[in-house]
């Protein structure tokens, strides 16, 4: 098969000069989803009619060219993405105040309430180093309006890119990841931690309304500090299921269910901290690039896409 070209003027071949007056453009090869080639090259361009988008073939799947990313401009937020902390945008951390700015339309900004963090740099990734407790962030209940909420009735995911530099061998051992009080006061309701020593790895803790805690008794695998890796939580409480995904280079994708019942559960809203023990201390947290949360429970499937899309960013091939 050759491609034919019918306006020589528009391709810039050897030994020719393209005219400053020409406006026209490139037409590329349209067809319906149905019509795609059956065996494409990677690297394959074409317009697709059903979706009225550019796609190409990545050796893999077909991806769409959504929405061509300017500067100074918010980047595109995945489907049911409700929250986005970036420290790689300087849209979102600005390097200085006290605010780390949400790159979605909702504007939950999460507020630094001790320390700025300082930063650094991995494969042109910036990341925020939270080496030390005191550097944590708040996203409050008047912020989000209960829409982050670890409470009865909501169904969440977070997905952080984080880096432990090094992991707590203390009492208890704790590093909470993600931890959700009561709006305004110290009450725990629910949280995410990586326990150290005994058993290792990430679980859960979530408190009753009479302020017991049900701790999860089981771990996902014990991680290795040298890497970065995708660290998936998500909380469907409407079912009492409580989920974490951890990705991380040279392991197999590892997928955990934990379905524990807390009865009654808290109903009212939580302010949201973001890599705080809520007691402690119990060390520092290591590198984190970014944090987004959706109100939606994903797929293994689903989890492995989002895992092969970002992780270059952080230099894992």
């Amino acid at each position: 098969m050759s491609t034919k070209i019918t306006t020589p003027i528009l391709i810039d071949l050897p030994g020719e000069t393209l005219p400053s007056e020409n406006t026209d453009g490139v037409v590329l090869p349209k067809g319906t989803t149905a019509e795609r080639p059956g065996s494409p090259s990677t690297g394959e361009f074409r317009y697709n009619t059903t979706d009225k988008y550019v796609e190409f073939y990545n050796g893999t799947t077909w991806k769409q060219i959504a929405d061509e990313y300017i500067p100074g401009q918010p980047p595109k937020l995945e489907a049911n993405q409700i929250l986005w902390l970036d420290a790689n945008s300087s849209l979102s951390w600005t390097g200085s105040g006290s605010t780390w700015y949400d790159l979605s339309s909702n504007n939950y900004d999460a507020t630094i309430v001790t320390t700025v963090p300082s930063t650094g740099s991995v494969n042109g990734a910036t990341y925020l180093d939270l080496s030390s407790r005191a550097d944590y962030f708040q996203i409050p209940s008047a912020t989000h309006g209960g829409a982050l909420s670890l409470k009865s009735g909501n169904v969440l995911t977070y997905l952080f890119w984080i880096k432990m530099s090094s992991i707590a061998t203390g009492t208890g051992g704790l590093n909470t990841i993600l931890y959700g009080n009561t709006a305004g006061t110290s009450t725990a309701q629910a949280s995410t931690r990586y326990y150290k020593p005994g058993s290792q790895g990430f679980n859960f803790f979530v408190y009753d309304t009479s302020g017991n805690a049900d701790v999860n008794s089981g771990y996902v695998a014990s991680i290795t500090t040298s890497d970065w890796f995708m660290l998936v939580v998500s909380y469907d409480f409407p079912n009492n299921e409580y989920t974490v995904n951890r990705y991380q280079p040279g392991k197999t994708n590892y997928n955990n269910t934990f379905t524990n019942t807390v009865s009654p559960q808290y109903t009212t809203d939580t302010d949201i901290n973001l890599m705080s023990d809520g007691g402690g201390p119990y060390g520092g947290y290591g590198y984190l690039g970014e944090i987004r949360a959706y109100d939606k429970i994903f797929t293994t499937s689903e989890l492995d896409t989002k895992y092969d899309d970002q992780k270059g960013k952080y230099g894992i091939t």
